[in-house]
């Protein structure tokens, strides 16, 4: 039985490579990204939880003044090298035949037979945005660790 025989459909249903790469993409990068908030939470020292809730803080005040900053600054890392990772996947979806920066390389070498011209020009882009992506990245890090001292001094 097909999926869309599950749901009571007997005709053809056609998905947009798009969408099915896009959904690919989503469903792994969404459990990575789980899995680094949840290592965020997981990091916050339970002290810290207890005394807000000593002090009188509601579960909502405690999340949003404790959990969620603490949270986000440990995660940080890992869903900044996610996001890098994503924007190099998205090369893979190029298989699936959707238009995309390697696939328009792909296709422009094609024509033309610059195949070394169109992959350096495309591996250029890929180098900027990922560039730009960890200049970026750097700065909302040092932003969430404000006023937290290293050990190196």
């Amino acid at each position: 039985m097909t999926v869309a025989g599950f749901f009571g459909s007997t005709g053809y249903i056609e998905v947009p490579a798009f969408i099915v790469g896009m959904f690919a993409i989503g469903i792994v990068a969404g459990a990575y990204a789980a899995e680094s908030i949840r290592g965020g939470y997981l990091a916050i020292p339970k002290g810290l939880l207890e005394a807000g809730l000593a002090c009188g803080m509601t579960r909502p005040h405690l999340f949003a003044r404790i959990v969620f900053p603490l949270a986000l600054r440990y995660a940080l890392p890992g869903l900044s090298n996610l996001w890098l990772i994503n924007l190099k996947s998205t090369a893979l979806l190029s298989v699936t035949g959707l238009v995309e920066l390697t696939r328009q390389a792909n296709i422009a070498a094609g024509s033309t037979y610059k195949f070394l011209y169109f992959y350096a020009i495309a591996a250029a882009i890929y180098a900027i945005l990922s560039f730009f992506s960890t200049v970026i990245i750097k700065r909302i890090e040092i932003w969430a660790n404000r006023g937290v001292t290293s050990a190196t001094g």
